[in-house]
């Protein structure tokens, strides 16, 4: 009886620290990886402090549930010259877990000056910035993916970032 019990309180040891060491949380499923993801970039007609001057959306497009368990990396930049990666609203550095569902998306508010103060802008729209995206937890070998920025109805709109800070909010199940 003794034997028993200790073997399964070992194969339940076994299971549980497999399912933390391969990204897996209380609910199974694992960090969400760029190839299990969608990334859109959508600007909004707010003005980037109250309102989010754009939204960036992750859909999940595997097989399976995956994980999006902090947040995302979006670096903005214009060739090798002036950049900024987005870091999250005061406040809110520790997001909640999110588990998208094949097909469900997930959306983080952006907040950044959208609009130059006099004649200054840091990344003006002329120059398109280029953004990109990493998931929360990126494998080793994870590059990321471009995102474009749209307006509603899908055209392309040029990035404008005034100021030289960006800020993201907490993902939201859409």
């Amino acid at each position: 009886m003794a034997r028993r019990t200790v073997a399964v309180v070992v194969l339940g040891m076994a299971l549980l620290t497999g399912a933390v060491a391969c990204g897996g949380g209380r609910d199974g499923a694992a960090h969400c990886g760029t190839a299990d993801l969608r990334w859109k970039a959508t600007r909004t007609s707010g003005d980037g402090q109250e309102e989010p001057a754009a939204v960036l959306s992750a859909t999940n497009k595997g097989g399976a549930p995956c994980a999006l368990d902090g947040y995302p990396e979006l670096d903005a930049h214009v060739g090798k010259a002036q950049g900024t990666t987005a870091k999250p609203q005061p406040g809110r550095e520790t997001p909640d877990r999110v588990v998208l569902e094949p097909g469900e998306t997930a959306d983080f508010a952006l907040f950044y000056d959208p609009k130059p103060d006099s004649d200054y802008c840091f990344m003006d729209g002329v120059l398109d910035p280029s953004l990109y995206v990493y998931p929360p937890h990126p494998a080793p070998d994870d590059h990321g993916t471009p995102a474009e920025l749209t307006d509603a109805k899908g055209r392309h709109v040029p990035a404008q970032i005034c100021g030289d800070d960006v800020r993201i909010g907490p993902a939201r199940l859409r």
